[in-house]
């Protein structure tokens, strides 16, 4: 009997055992992160609030070993003292941008962290002085930053920068850049906070265009809010919040869907879960596998592009942190949380599924896409899998305009290139995968308007 009662202790405590792993404490419990960003597949930065210092930690094996590559000293710096860390993001291996809430002062390094520049966006003078809220990188040079009264557009990694001015009291939520003309972003005005339009801005043109209501298309009596917006590629998109239920404090986790580009939303889960405070952060590795954190500690799995969604038991030292953020180093999803609760976890189960999809997305109805099939133009790749150079080749019939862009597993463009006037023929072209990491990428071909997109596998 005594040995039954203990096997039944032991299977139940692999059935509740968390498969995250706490991997540092980042001195959690004298502020928190602010920021999780991995620029590449083994890469990962995190922004932490440690008291009155800001320290930025690097990780190179996927979320493994964390080292302090970065601590402010902000007495001993110029005025205004910047002690608290609003947000950050790397859009490359060595290079972080990171903002504060003191002043509207944009803190960018070149050299992995280890140093930083201050480049005043706004003035400085305390009084009307307006801290930025948001930020968002393309890559290096392309980026977009909001704070009460203005946004700011800088094509050259903010050695020069656009000031605009918004409309009084809007708010601008989790700006994401789909091309290197396109941003998009959750809007509420000072009207109606709660109106959650979501906008797109053609920062050449500056030109905005209202793409989706989610208040008219997703009614409550209710508040209603959308927390963080992401773009797996040009076209599928999630996006995750809350809405309160009417009884205190409590509120539904609410995760929306997009497979046009944000043209039209589906909410794909609506529930309520204790802790009962919604979702705060999202992110996906593909097309497939996500994550979805929310604040009290809450995390959601799902390896079906979104349609179901699995609530992950956590490990015992997340205890109720009051935010949380996610990101993805390689295959392993990395969450962090701010207040309390521990640190940074790692992911080291087997949920999720990591077999190559092939399957093209669903295209908006005015774009002409060729499926692989028929591929008129014969698109080759070789050698396939690569190392360290693709060789690119296709038919032409006729004198063509030609664009090839490289999209990484994530749909970030990783190489872009452009040809006017290819002669007929079979012409080719090699690009350079020196700087790729091992996985698998997209070439997506657009010659004369037509689509053509194959998949290659880069190995080192």
């Amino acid at each position: 009997m005594r040995f039954i009662f203990i096997l039944i202790l032991l299977l139940d405590f692999q059935l509740n055992a968390s498969d995250w792993r706490q991997v540092n404490d980042m001195d959690n419990n004298s502020g928190g992160i602010r920021a999780i960003s991995s620029p590449d597949s083994n890469i990962c930065y995190v922004l932490t609030q440690f008291s009155e210092f800001v320290r930025l930690y690097k990780s190179t094996d996927q979320g493994l070993n964390w080292n302090v590559v970065y601590q402010s000293d902000p007495f001993n710096e110029q005025k205004p003292y910047l002690m608290n860390a609003k947000t950050g993001i790397s859009p490359h291996p060595n290079y972080y941008f990171y903002v504060t809430i003191e002043a509207p002062i944009l803190l960018k390094s070149s050299n992995g962290g280890k140093s930083f520049s201050r480049i005043p966006l706004d003035t400085i003078d305390g009084k009307n002085s307006r801290r930025i809220s948001d930020l968002s990188m393309l890559d290096t040079n392309i980026g977009f930053a909001d704070s009460d009264d203005w946004y700011f557009i800088t094509f050259d990694g903010w050695k020069t920068f656009q000031k605009n001015s918004k409309i009084i009291y809007d708010a601008l939520y989790s700006p994401v850049f789909l091309n290197d003309s396109i941003v998009v972003m959750t809007y509420s005005s000072g009207f109606d906070e709660f109106d959650n339009l979501f906008k797109l801005y053609n920062i050449k043109q500056k030109k905005w265009e209202v793409l989706f209501e989610f208040k008219k298309e997703f009614d409550s009596k209710y508040q209603h809010t959308i927390q963080r917006i992401i773009f797996i590629n040009k076209l599928l998109g999630f996006g995750c919040g809350n809405q309160r239920t009417g009884i205190g404090d409590n509120s539904y986790d609410l995760i929306y869907r997009t497979k046009d580009g944000g043209h039209n939303w589906e909410m794909v889960l609506k529930q309520l879960q204790y802790p009962s405070y919604g979702l705060q952060d999202i992110a996906f590795y593909d097309a497939k596998n996500g994550v979805a954190v929310g604040q009290g500690g809450k995390i959601l799995t799902t390896k079906d592009s979104g349609s179901t969604w699995i609530t992950n038991e956590l490990p015992p030292e997340m205890y109720m942190p009051l935010t949380m953020k996610v990101a993805w180093a390689g295959q392993h999803p990395i969450t962090g949380t701010f207040a309390t609760g521990g640190g940074v976890f790692r992911y080291e189960g087997d949920f999720f599924d990591f077999t190559p999809d092939t399957t093209d997305v669903e295209e908006r109805p005015d774009v002409k896409e060729i499926k692989l099939a028929e591929n008129p133009y014969n698109l080759h790749l070789s050698p396939n899998p690569a190392n360290d150079e693709l060789n690119v080749s296709f038919f032409l019939n006729n004198p063509s305009n030609i664009e090839i862009e490289i999209f990484n597993y994530i749909g970030q463009i990783v190489n872009k290139t452009s040809y006017m006037n290819f002669e007929s023929g079979m012409p080719s072209f090699k690009i350079n995968l020196n700087n790729f990491n091992t996985g698998i990428y997209f070439c997506r071909a657009n010659i004369n308007g037509k689509i053509i997109s194959k998949s290659f596998v880069v190995l080192k």
